[in-house]
């Protein structure tokens, strides 16, 4: 019954973004980078101590569910589900938050590549997030 339940959740996610190599390219643990993203703003100093900025992590599961290891003001909750888009950002993934109704984007992983970022709103401004890619 769990492997039918996982074949239909895979086969939804490949038949609603249309490319499951970028589904499995996503999957993975991801650690907040916060040197890439300190570089185009400074506006998470203001509210963080960056030591613990760089311990934040997300990991995306083959199951289309996410969870974060730290509650962060700058994600609406630390479980929830998402969807692959396209490689890049011509098509960007959504995440959806178990405990809000809010949908956020963000860029999913090429073959090989090592980042991804979160893009959409920021409750103190927008700002993209960038995370680095640390177990496949």
């Amino acid at each position: 019954m769990i492997r039918l339940m996982f074949l239909i959740i895979v086969a939804a996610q490949v038949l609603s973004c249309g490319n499951y190599e970028c589904f499995i390219n996503q999957v993975g643990e991801y650690q907040f980078d916060v040197e890439k993203t300190m570089g185009q703003s400074d506006r998470l100093k203001r509210y963080y101590e960056l030591d613990s900025l760089k311990k934040f992590r997300i990991v995306f599961k083959e199951d289309s569910t996410f969870h974060t290891n730290m509650q962060v003001d700058f994600f609406y909750d630390t479980i929830g589900t998402w969807e692959s888009g396209t490689c890049g950002f011509e098509n960007p993934g959504i995440m959806k938050y178990y405990t809000s109704p809010v949908k956020e984007q963000f860029g999913t992983c090429h073959k090989g590549d090592s980042f991804c970022a979160k893009i959409g709103p920021y409750n103190r401004g927008g700002i993209t997030l960038w995370f680095r890619k640390v177990k496949f």
